[in-house]
């Protein structure tokens, strides 16, 4: 009876494996015709370009067994003056309220109620950050809800990528939305929404330059422009870049134990069961 119970399970694994493998080759199928480029040999992302920048789109999971999500992640190549900003959009989390009060989360308020009320913006520099966040962009990212932001990432750590010998480091944006997008209509409308964020990267960064004033000094007759004012914006943007890079990295160090501790308890969870499928 436990022989043919779990040869049940086998095969019933196996019947929705090949499904969601022809699922998801379908929509690198597609995402692939709409970039202009093609799906990788081991079928784990399609890539090409989109507006000139160079994307990737794939079909990922979160977490294991009951606890597992579906993902669809696009990444955008951007400039490296992505290195000068730190950007992490999700949704709201009932606990983040008491988080932020601790000091454990950082929170970049924009002053429009309903995208606050929606996501948080853990960022820095403020003032590139709050730029970024323009009244187009955020009635994109409203349209789609359940997403997330991450600027800069890095080739390296872009699974399952690795950067080629020799290859300079590059920064790329990643777009991430809940659940596999399979439709042409909704896989084109995330390759333009991660256009558009990789493009608001350059244009942030350049605002928020811009609206430091040059200021003009020496003689009324024949002033000298004076960038002391830029160069004191500058610095703080650093400052704040390395605080919020610091809290980050003091998170995850506390954050570490719990992890071990849940991969544990998911091992002995699944022993158990097992063993008490094998004794009956």
């Amino acid at each position: 009876m436990v022989v043919l119970l779990l040869g049940g399970l086998t095969a019933l694994v196996i019947v929705i494996s090949r499904a969601a493998q022809r699922r998801r080759q379908g929509a690198l199928a597609i995402a692939a015709n709409l970039l202009g480029g093609q799906v990788t040999e081991n079928h784990s992302f399609a890539e090409g370009s989109r507006d000139g920048l160079r994307t990737r789109f794939a079909l990922t999971s979160r977490g294991a067994g009951s606890s597992s999500e579906s993902w669809t992640e696009v990444e955008c190549e951007v400039g490296p003056g992505a290195r000068r900003l730190e950007l992490h959009l999700r949704r709201t989390e009932h606990a983040d309220p008491t988080r932020i009060r601790r000091g454990e989360l950082a929170d970049v308020e924009l002053g429009a109620a309903d995208f606050d009320g929606l996501f948080i913006i853990e960022g820095a520099p403020t003032d590139v950050v709050k730029a970024f966040f323009d009244p187009a962009t955020r009635q994109a990212l409203l349209e789609w809800k359940e997403c997330e932001v991450d600027v800069p990432i890095t080739l390296a750590s872009m699974r399952p990528f690795d950067r080629p010998p020799g290859e300079p480091e590059r920064m790329w944006l990643r777009l991430s939305v809940r659940g596999w997008l399979e439709t042409e209509s909704r896989i084109q409308g995330a390759l333009l929404l991660t256009a558009l964020l990789a493009r608001r990267v350059r244009a942030a960064l350049d605002s928020a330059e811009a609206a430091v004033p040059l200021e003009h000094k020496g003689s009324p007759y024949r002033p000298a422009p004076d960038d002391a004012a830029r160069k004191d914006a500058r610095a703080r943007r650093e400052r704040e870049l390395a605080d919020l890079r610091d809290l980050r990295q003091r998170r995850l160090r506390s954050n570490a134990p719990l992890v071990l501790l849940g991969i544990g308890l998911a091992f002995v969870i699944g022993y158990l069961v097992l063993a008490a499928m094998l004794t009956r």
